[in-house]
C-alpha cells in the first residue's frame, strides 16, 4: 500500500456498487474543515488541511495513484464540495478510494474537464469555440468565472450551443445559475434541435409566475410537466441538476447552500438525441451560468459506505512494515515447506542409498567380510581415540606445567595443538579422516570399492605384478592413504594436530616462543606423544598384520572353487617379491605363498 508523497494524513472511503455505474462515475463528497462523525458523502478533516482546502486530493485504493476531481465551492475554514471520478469499476464492487489532506504546501488541482464527460466553468475571457457555438440574438459576456447571457430580440432566443449532437440518456447535468432581468424564460436550458424544433425537453424560470418549470415532448406533443412550488427571485444563485434515466427526466432544484429547494418525480420525453443548449428566451430576459458539467448517472446510484480512521503518515509506515513483514513470513513459511519437502525426498533418496549399499555390502560379503573388516577397525579407532584422550593428558604431565600457568598453556595448547578436552574428539575425527574412515567419505570410499570390483574381469587379464598393485592401491583410497609417501601421510597428521610447520625448528621455535620450552624437551615430549597415540613399530606392524588379513583373498573366502583357482593363480607369486607402499616406514616388503597366503614384515 502506497501512500500520497508530501501529504500528512489521509481517510479511506468506501464507495458502494451499483448497477450499470461502470468505471469512472462522478460522485460527491462534502470535506468539512473541523471535526465530526464521518458519514455518507461528509468528512471531516480535523483541522489537519489548509483553510481553503487546496490540499485535497483522492487516490485509488492503492493510495498513490491519483484520482481526477472538482472542486464545486468552497468556504475557507468550513468546507468545501468535491466531485470525484471514481476509476474502478462500479458495477460489479465496492470500491475503495482515499482522501488525502496535510500539505502546506499544496494547491488545488481541480479540474472539471478530466473529472466530468463534458461541460465548462467558464474561466477567462472569451467563450470557448472548442466546446461552443453562438445562437440566436443577443449578448454574451465572459469574465469573473461565469457567463452571462441576453436575448436582445422579441423570442430571440440567444443561447450557446454544443457542437454536436449528444445522447443525454443516463447523464448527470449539474447547472448553477442566476436570473438577472426577464421577460419570459430566462436562464433556459434545451435539448432540442439547432433551431429549437423540434425540441424533447426544456427547463427555465418562468417569469409571470416566478416559479421554475419543465417542458418535454410526448408523443409528437411538447407542453408543460412539472412546475416548481417555490418561488426564483432575481439575482439569487441557484443549483440545479437534471438527472435522466433513459428517456425520463427528473429535476432536483437547490438553494446555493445545497439545502433541497424543489424535486420533480422522473418524467418521460420521446427518445432520441439532439443537442443540448442553454440560454435566454424573450426580449431583455438575462441570467448568468456559473458552470455547466455532464457526467454519468444510474438509478440507484452508488451509495457511500464506510469512512476509515484518520491515518498519519508514520502510522502508514508501521503498517506497510507489518505488511511486508507478514509477506515475508508467507515466504519463509513456503521456503520452509520446500526445505521440508526436500529433505523428505532426500531422506528417502538416502534411505535407497543405505538399502542399495546394504544390498551391495551383502553381496560383497560372499566375497570379502567387509562388514566384519570395518567393525573391527572402527573398534580399533575407538582404543585409538582413548589412547589419544590418555596421550593428551600425558603430553600435558609432561610438559611440566604448574597450577599458575595452567591457563595459558591451557590457551596456546588450544591455539597450537588443538587438543582441549572439549575437541578431543575432533582430535579423533581428524585420525579417522587420515585413515580414510571419516563419515563424509565413506560414500567415495565404498564407490571407489564398487568401481574397483566392477573391474575384476579387467584385473584378472592383467599381470600378476599389476593385479596386485591395483587392489593395494584400491585398498589405498579406501583407507585415505592417497600419498604413498610416508612423509605425505606425517605431514598430513602434522597439521591436523595443530603443527603447521613441517619443520622440527619452527615446531621447536613456537613451543619455546609459547610455553617456554627447551628444543630438547620439545624433542622429549613429541617422541612420548608419539608413543602414546599408538605410533610405535610394534603396533604399526600389527594395524599392517590386521589389514592384510582382514583383506586378504584367501581361498577360504571364495565359495566357488574356479575362482578360487583363478584368482590364486593370478595373485600367486612364486617367491616373487614386490613392493608395498611404505606405511610410516615400517614395513617394505611382502610375500604370497601359494595355496594359502602368508605374509611375513620386515621392518
Amino acid at each position: 500500500m502506497g501512500w500520497l508523497s508530501g501529504f500528512s494524513y489521509r481517510k479511506s472511503h468506501v464507495v458502494n456498487s451499483a448497477n450499470n455505474a461502470g468505471t469512472n462515475y462522478q460522485i460527491k463528497i462534502v470535506a468539512h474543515y473541523g471535526t465530526g462523525t464521518d458519514s455518507g458523502a461528509d468528512v471531516y478533516l480535523n483541522s489537519h488541511c489548509r483553510n481553503d482546502f487546496g490540499d485535497v486530493r483522492f487516490t485509488d485504493d492503492d493510495g498513490s495513484t491519483l484520482l481526477d476531481y472538482w472542486m464545486e465551492e468552497k468556504v475557507d475554514s468550513d468546507y468545501a464540495v468535491f466531485w470525484v471520478e471514481v476509476a474502478d469499476d462500479l458495477s460489479s464492487a465496492n470500491a475503495t478510494i482515499y482522501i488525502y489532506y496535510g500539505n502546506s504546501n499544496a494547491t488545488t488541482t481541480s479540474n472539471g474537464d478530466n473529472t466530468f464527460i463534458f461541460g465548462d466553468d467558464f474561466s477567462g475571457t472569451t467563450l470557448n469555440t472548442n466546446k461552443w457555438t453562438e445562437v440566436g440574438t443577443g449578448t454574451i459576456t465572459v469574465s469573473n468565472g461565469y457567463i452571462r447571457i441576453k436575448t436582445t430580440t422579441s423570442w430571440g432566443h440567444k443561447r450557446i450551443m454544443e457542437l454536436a449532437d449528444r445522447d443525454l440518456a443516463d447523464k448527470r447535468i449539474i447547472i448553477r445559475w442566476r436570473p438577472i432581468a426577464e421577460t419570459a424564460h430566462t436562464n433556459q436550458i434545451y435539448y432540442a434541435a439547432s433551431t429549437l424544433s423540434p425540441d424533447l425537453w426544456s427547463c427555465f424560470r418562468l417569469a409571470s409566475l416566478d416559479k421554475y418549470q419543465l417542458y418535454t415532448r410526448q408523443g409528437g406533443t411538447s407542453s408543460s410537466r412539472w412546475i416548481s412550488t417555490n418561488l426564483y427571485p432575481l439575482n439569487t444563485w441557484y443549483k440545479l441538476h437534471l438527472l435522466i434515466k433513459s428517456s425520463t427526466l427528473k429535476i432536483v432544484s437547490y438553494n446555493d447552500n445545497y439545502t433541497v429547494r424543489d424535486e420533480s418525480t422522473f418524467i418521460a420525453y420521446d427518445s432520441g438525441i439532439s443537442r443540448f443548449q442553454i440560454g435566454q428566451g424573450d426580449l431583455n430576459d438575462e441570467g448568468d451560468f456559473d458552470y455547466v458539467w455532464i457526467g454519468k448517472f444510474v438509478d440507484p446510484e452508488p451509495s457511500h459506505g464506510s469512512w476509515g480512521s484518520e491515518e498519519r503518515l508514520a502510522q502508514a509506515i508501521v503498517r506497510v512494515f507489518t505488511d511486508m513483514l507478514g509477506m515475508l513470513d508467507v515466504k519463509v513459511k513456503n521456503v520452509c515447506k520446500r526445505f521440508i519437502d526436500k529433505i523428505g525426498m532426500l531422506d528417502v533418496k538416502v534411505k535407497n542409498a543405505i538399502r542399495n549399499f546394504s544390498d551391495v555390502l551383502g553381496e560383497l560379503d560372499v566375497l570379502i567380510p567387509i562388514k566384519a573388516r570395518l567393525r573391527q577397525l572402527t573398534d580399533y579407532m575407538g582404543m585409538l581415540d582413548s589412547k589419544v584422550k590418555v596421550a593428551s593428558k600425558r603430553f600435558m604431565d609432561y610438559l611440566g606445567l604448574g597450577d599458575v600457568k595452567l591457563k595459558r598453556i591451557i590457551k596456546v595448547l588450544k591455539d597450537n595443538l588443538g587438543l582441549m578436552d572439549v575437541k578431543a574428539k575432533q582430535v579423533a575425527k581428524m585420525l579417522k579422516d587420515n585413515l580414510g574412515l571419516a563419515d563424509v567419505k565413506i560414500k567415495g570410499a565404498i564407490k571407489m570399492l564398487k568401481d574397483a570390483l566392477g573391474q575384476y574381469d579387467a584385473l584378472f587379464t592383467r599381470k600378476i605384478s599389476a593385479g596386485g598393485q591395483a587392489i593395494i592401491r584400491v585398498l589405498e583410497d579406501i583407507l585415505g592413504l592417497v600419498d604413498v609417501k610416508v612423509k605425505g601421510i606425517n605431514k598430513n597428521f602434522v597439521d591436523y594436530i595443530g603443527l603447521v610447520d613441517v619443520k622440527v625448528k619452527s615446531v621447536s621455535k613456537i613451543f619455546i616462543d609459547n610455553i617456554e620450552l627447551c628444543d630438547v624437551k620439545i624433542k622429549f615430549v613429541c617422541r612420548k606423544f608419539i608413543d602414546y597415540v599408538g605410533l610405535v613399530d610394534a603396533k604399526v606392524r600389527f594395524i599392517v598384520r590386521n589389514i592384510i588379513d582382514y583383506l586378504a583373498l584367501s581361498d577360504v573366502k571364495f565359495k566357488l572353487k574356479h575362482v578360487t583357482r583363478m584368482f590364486l593363480e593370478k595373485l600367486a607369486l612364486y617367491d616373487k617379491r614386490y613392493i608395498l607402499p611404505k606405511l610410516y616406514g615400517i614395513f617394505k616388503y611382502r610375500k604370497k605363498e601359494h595355496p594359502k597366503q602368508e605374509v611375513t614384515v620386515e621392518s
